[in-house]
């Protein structure tokens, strides 16, 4: 509370609780945390909020910081139905945006066409989020980040991408595009989707679902929300290959790319099929 709010309360005026404070040794709040309290923006963000944010900023989306105490959240993207419908989505989780969605030429090297932004108002809650997932690296995940399935479809719809398909368009490659993370996100984030019960392989320019889950993969996100700009990500026919359980009882270490180096690591089903060959290979 401000010292006017508890004058106010008191029904004393304001100098006297300045006098009282001084005369306790009570510091009082900088101008800009003064500032912030007076005039912030505050939301209670819900669990499902918390997720459809993650997936975005895994994705395209970013948190930017406005002022010292609070932050807000934008996204960008070619397609303006979906841009409008992230808007609607962020209004149900009572997550206001500012101004008009911008329509501006792309600066994506190798695009031309407009691309269209949002930006929320700022909210001190964000500055928490923020800060969790900027460091010296730039946006990586945080460690305490938890998929599911809403994290995982928001991040497809994003960055992901299912391409080779079969000719019932239920079988193919999908995987996530994630070039700005280090590797140890990348292991982080692969070792979340592997205890979601999808095997996956990791490489430096992407993680990607093994052909044998995805049928499971689409059942964890659901169908597409928005058909009409990102229904050509989904299956066509069905979902393939029924949901399935696995386990790796005391997995011995394993060997998998970096670059142009080896590293070893724990979990087998993150190993790709081309290493597999390079392992055996090695060991003939």
């Amino acid at each position: 509370m401000s010292q006017p709010e508890i004058a106010s309360m008191l029904g004393v005026d304001v100098h006297t609780i300045c006098h009282w404070m001084r005369r306790l040794d009570i510091p009082k709040r900088n101008r800009k945390l003064a500032l912030h309290m007076s005039k912030a923006n505050n939301v209670n963000l819900s669990p499902e909020a918390i997720s459809f944010i993650s997936g975005h900023v895994l994705g395209d989306g970013t948190i930017a910081r406005k002022r010292t105490y609070s932050a807000l959240f934008s996204l960008s993207s070619k397609h303006r139905a979906y841009t409008e419908w992230v808007r609607d989505q962020l209004l149900g989780y009572n997550i206001e945006t500012v101004g008009k969605i911008n329509a501006r030429e792309s600066a994506i090297k190798d695009f031309r066409g407009m691309g269209y932004s949002l930006k929320t108002r700022a909210y001190a809650e964000f500055s928490e989020l923020r800060d969790k997932w900027y460091g010296d690296n730039g946006k990586q995940p945080p460690q305490d980040l938890v998929l599911d399935g809403l994290v995982l479809r928001e991040w497809f719809m994003d960055d992901g991408c299912f391409t080779h398909r079969n000719k019932n368009g239920t079988r193919g490659h999908l995987f996530f595009a994630n070039y700005a993370f280090s590797w140890e996100s990348k292991e982080f984030l692969a070792s979340q989707i592997h205890k979601l019960g999808l095997a996956c392989s990791l490489s430096p320019e992407c993680i990607r679902i093994q052909s044998a889950y995805i049928g499971d993969f689409f059942k964890l996100v659901g169908p597409c929300p928005i058909p009409e700009v990102f229904g050509y990500k989904w299956p066509t026919k069905g979902l393939g290959r029924q949901p399935h359980l696995f386990s790796w009882p005391s997995p011995p270490p394993i060997l998998r790319r970096q670059g142009t180096t080896l590293r070893g690591l724990q979990n087998p089903s993150l190993i790709s099929n081309s290493m597999t060959d390079e392992l055996v290979a090695g060991q003939s």
